[in-house]
């Protein structure tokens, strides 16, 4: 949950070209000039890249820049249709038991764990009803 919500407020600046995007489901590697990832931590805002710097090269240095730069990939820019079904949650609300739309809500605190390891308290629309 806490990975959706801190997915959906990253300002990453992914650019991939829509005719490949198409063929490869979203998962554009190559720009049209061949030379640079469309989607990697060089293409990543400055304030993402100061953000997640540290685990960025945690995850190069233990597994290998390949697999950090699919890291990036995945968790900064996401197929459309992956993007789409986190959009369409997010403007659902909160649903009951029932799975029908809440008429009361409250923000209910929970302890979710950060990127580093800690828990921090998060703020969660629950039913009231």
């Amino acid at each position: 949950m806490a990975a959706l919500l801190l997915a959906g407020a990253l300002t990453a600046g992914c650019d991939t070209d829509a005719a490949s995007a198409q063929n490869t489901g979203g998962r554009d590697t190559v720009t049209n000039s061949g030379n640079a990832p469309a989607c990697s931590y060089a293409t990543l805002s400055p304030e993402d890249q100061r953000r997640y710097k540290s685990r960025y090269e945690r995850r190069v240095r233990t597994e290998g820049r390949e697999f950090a730069e699919a890291w990036v990939r995945d968790r900064f820019c996401p197929p459309p249709e992956v993007q789409a079904r986190r959009d369409a949650a997010k403007a659902r609300g909160p649903v009951d038991r029932n799975g029908q739309p809440c008429t009361r809500t409250r923000a209910e605190m929970r302890a979710v764990t950060s990127m580093d390891g800690s828990m921090t308290m998060i703020p969660h629309q629950v039913c009231a009803d």
